[in-house]
């Protein structure tokens, strides 16, 4: 039987600790990290994204950050097809792969056979597509999905307005046609891999205090400045890199829609509906999840146990499959 490559995965809302836990474990079992965190493949997206430092990173090796500019679309698919590439070589160089991030996406392109186009949606790209339609109308929409997917816009008339967005929105997170998709709607994990998945959760109120001092310190740090880097290269709304909570609310007090204080308060109410967005997700797509009261002071030796009883079942079973 082929050996399986054993991962281990950090999870959990924003704000929730993942990064120090995810370098602290990477310190006790010799693993590195795979960033799975969309907006830190970015890298003109430092602050804001709460990117580590390298001196916060302590010496342990970080993959799948900095690895595309603001200026390009990133998909899901381009994103697994490299975060796969480097968990290989991790691997190889016999080291742990630790999975950290909070993109449930995209923890789950690498642990699963996807089917995208049922699997996966994005709220922002389904009202800047109905947005686009009712500006310039059913044959523009139409016309767009022809340039990138002539196969199932000849199948769908520009009447049909909702599967010509669905098609597009489909196309713009994963950068596949959705002609060329594996509709089997079926998940099953990838055969290469063994995994356990590790979960940090805290009390609401907790969390949200968490965050709006995560907020204070992107501020005194510099956020407004690297915003207005990135406002300034003028960059289509509709690239993934725009989207990211800070930015787009700063971009708003930019063009003068908003105060400072009004766009400040947006990215906090927003960052706070975003948690319990990632905290649905995680609770009903992984079930398997390991969830640690991070508030807790066992949190720590509570990981570090799970890790450590992964790490040795991984090895009886390398025996078993000598």
């Amino acid at each position: 039987m082929k050996q399986r490559i054993p991962l281990v995965v950090v999870a959990g809302p924003t704000a929730s600790g993942k990064t120090d836990m995810a370098i602290h474990l990477a310190k006790i079992f010799d693993g590195e990290i795979i960033n799975a965190d969309s907006m830190q493949v970015y890298k003109e997206l430092n602050i804001g994204s709460a990117k580590p430092s390298m001196e916060e990173r302590q010496g342990v090796p970080h993959h799948m950050m900095d690895v595309v500019s603001v200026t390009n679309e990133y998909t899901v698919s381009q994103y697994e097809r490299q975060a796969t590439k480097a968990i290989k070589d991790v691997y190889n160089s016999g080291k742990l792969s630790i999975i950290c991030g909070g993109t449930g996406l995209y923890i789950r392109s690498l642990l699963y056979r996807m089917s995208f186009s049922n699997a996966i949606s994005d709220e922002t790209i389904r009202r800047e597509l109905t947005e686009y339609v009712n500006k310039n109308g059913k044959l523009a929409l139409h016309m767009m999905l022809s340039k990138v997917d002539k196969k199932t816009a000849s199948r769908l008339h520009p009447n049909d307005v909702k599967r010509v967005i669905r098609a597009l929105e489909v196309y713009r997170i994963t950068g596949i046609p959705f002609s060329q998709q594996d509709n089997n709607g079926k998940f099953e994990k990838k055969d290469i891999y063994r995994f356990i998945l590790i979960g940090l959760q805290w009390p609401r109120q907790e969390l949200v205090k968490r965050i709006k001092k995560r907020i204070e310190i992107m501020v005194d740090n510099g956020l407004l400045d690297e915003a207005k880097k990135i406002y300034n290269l003028y960059l289509p709304s509709s690239l993934p890199s725009m989207q990211g909570l800070g930015y787009k609310q700063l971009f708003s007090y930019f063009d003068g829609s908003c105060s400072l204080e009004e766009a400040l308060e947006q990215t906090f109410i927003q960052t706070r509906q975003f948690a319990k967005r990632q905290m649905t997700w995680f609770r009903h797509q992984e079930p398997e999840m390991h969830w640690i009261k991070a508030d807790e002071p066992g949190a720590v030796i509570q990981a570090e146990q799970l890790v450590s009883e992964f790490i040795s079942n991984d090895s009886a079973a390398r025996r078993e499959n000598r």
